[in-house]
């Protein structure tokens, strides 16, 4: 099935809970970060530190009523889900990726969204 043509669902609580554990470790040899989600970030929000991002992240996915959007082709394979999160008081466009052995993530988008904010 096409990402276009997925639905939201429900992240499943142990995704949520391994992401948001490497989430609040702010180590980076565990938080992998793609240039263009880097850039977004620090062009949105310059004088934000990458922690102030890991924990709008990590807030949004311990939300019980949190939806995403699972995303099955990125590259490196990953089980990764399309998410809303809020930094000062703006909803933006979140897609985390947990690699296979459930050590590492990486963040694949971190902007506002481009598309509008009705679906992910």
């Amino acid at each position: 099935m096409a990402a276009s043509e997925q639905r939201e669902g429900p992240i499943p609580v142990e995704w949520r809970q391994t992401v948001c554990r490497i989430l609040d470790s702010h180590d980076p040899d565990a938080i992998g970060v793609v240039p263009q989600a880097d850039r977004d970030w620090h062009s949105t929000y310059p004088y934000a530190w990458d922690y102030e991002r890991d924990d709008a992240m990590a807030a949004a996915l311990r939300d019980d009523g949190v939806t995403g959007l699972h995303i099955t082709d990125m590259i490196p394979p990953s089980d990764t889900y399309a998410l809303w999160f809020t930094y000062q008081q703006t909803r933006l466009y979140g897609k985390i990726g947990l690699l296979p052995k459930g050590k590492i993530i990486i963040i694949f988008s971190s902007h506002r969204p481009r598309k509008g904010d009705e679906r992910l």
